[in-house]
């Protein structure tokens, strides 16, 4: 399914923190706060109409794309260019008792992929990158660029679901900074004294 623009026009504006300057770019680009960056497949910075390919578009409006896939419900978050910065998934696993058992295999196989978390408890795990990032008018802060997280919930007579978000706001940057190169030249070049 070919994604028209105005569904992906709103993503930039979310994908940003409300700071004066807006963050432009990671001093050392490349990292991340996860070994592997995608849920079941579904890639952060991938064009969503390669995710869509591998299942039908539920709904679409702004920067959001849902879709069901296998029984597990999945929202991206598309910039304008329409590459994903956010998967957030949502599957249910059943009645039963999230058992100590349960926990330590699900961990075990979250570090597996993901590799070792930056935070934990039981049924909630987290992993963060903070970096620090070089603001348009060249002024360098620390900002949480990319992170994952997955809770489990649910248990002693409701269904036990699974939810994992991942989140690379670099993506939607990386897309501002190639789109803001040719205006900014013209309006130097247009510029007298």
């Amino acid at each position: 399914m070919r994604l028209s623009a105005p569904v992906m026009l709103f993503a930039f504006a979310l994908s940003v923190p409300a700071l004066a300057n807006e963050p432009m770019s990671p001093v050392t680009p490349g990292a991340s706060a996860t070994k592997a960056r995608d849920i079941r497949g579904f890639e952060l910075g991938s064009p969503v109409r390669e995710a869509v390919k591998r299942t039908s578009v539920e709904f679409a409006q702004g920067e959001l794309v849902e879709t069901m896939l296998d029984g597990i419900k999945y929202d991206f978050g598309v910039c304008p260019s329409g590459r994903i910065y956010r998967i957030q998934s949502s599957q249910t696993l059943g009645s039963f008792i999230p058992d100590e058992k349960f926990i330590s295999k699900l961990q075990a196989q979250l570090f597996e992929k993901y590799g070792r978390t930056n935070s934990s408890s039981s049924g909630n795990w987290g992993w963060e990158l903070i970096e620090p990032i070089r603001y348009s008018e060249g002024s360098i802060h620390p900002f949480k660029t990319n992170w994952f997280s997955v809770l489990l919930s649910g248990g002693y007579g409701s269904p036990v679901t699974i939810d994992m978000t991942m989140i690379d706001f670099r993506v939607c940057w990386e897309d501002s900074v190639r789109s803001n190169i040719e205006p900014r030249n013209d309006a130097l070049e247009a510029v007298t004294f």
